[in-house]
Parts: structure tokens; C-alpha cells; sequence
């Protein structure tokens, strides 16, 4: 018998690959009824993640996050990403929660897990690096 939590009945994790969930939550901002949706994708060569994405029709906060769908590996892997043109920073990115970021250039380290698992593009991290540091 399936057991439903959320809305989502629970099934085996390979049912759920390409198959897009819906549910409802609470929006953070305004605490209203919003929609999300759920998808687990299987990335070849990578893994399998689960991308979110919620927009609240009532204040229209739009968030999204992504995380690891199946288990920890044994072992990290180190991806460099050099931008040589102004095309290179509209790349589509995928940021573990647990990544970290540097940028040697300008002496610039960031923690495992300061973004948190993010779908987006270089452009968009940096902005997302300098929001917090305008006045």
C-alpha cells in the first residue's frame, strides 16, 4: 500500500525520475496556500537531482532550489569553470548544496553551503554574491 505524505504517494525513487509532483505549502513570505512542483531529473555522467519551484499567486515570491536525489558519493569531485567570454557567464550551472566556490582571481572563497542547491547561470551567482554587500 502507498503511503500519502504531502500529496505525494511514496514510490520506489525510479518511478519518480521525469515524472513532475505537484503539492501545496505555505509561502514564506505571506504564509498563503502556494503550489509547488517537483521533478527528479537523471543528469547523465552526473546524478540524479530534484529541482523545486514554487511562485505564490498571492505576493509573488518565486523560489526554486535543487538537491541530490540519490546518495552521497564516496568520494568529491572538483569542476572548474573558466569564463573566457561574456557567453560563458549565461552557462546553466548546477550548485550542490554542499559546494564551495572560489574565485582566485579576486581572492574570493566561499563555505560549502553557503548558496545552498541552486539551478542558475554564473551571471546570476555573482549577483547573488553582490546583493548582500550594496548598501
Amino acid at each position: 500500500m502507498e503511503k500519502d505524505t504531502f500529496g505525494i504517494k511514496d514510490k520506489n525513487q525510479n518511478d519518480l525520475v521525469n515524472n513532475l509532483a505537484e503539492f501545496y505549502n505555505h509561502c514564506p513570505n505571506c504564509l498563503k496556500q502556494t503550489n509547488t512542483s517537483m521533478n527528479m531529473i537523471e543528469i547523465p555522467f552526473f546524478k540524479k537531482i530534484v529541482i523545486t519551484c514554487s511562485v505564490c499567486e498571492s505576493c509573488g515570491l518565486k523560489s526554486n532550489s535543487v538537491k541530490y536525489g540519490g546518495g552521497i558519493s564516496e568520494k568529491g569531485v572538483r569542476y572548474i569553470l573558466k569564463i573566457n567570454s561574456s557567453a560563458d557567464l549565461n552557462r546553466e550551472i548546477i550548485i550542490s548544496e554542499s559546494a564551495t566556490l572560489e574565485i582566485p582571481e579576486i581572492e574570493f572563497y566561499m563555505n560549502s553551503g553557503s548558496l545552498g542547491g541552486k539551478f542558475t547561470t554564473p551571471s546570476l551567482v555573482c549577483k547573488l554574491l553582490i546583493a548582500p554587500m550594496t548598501f
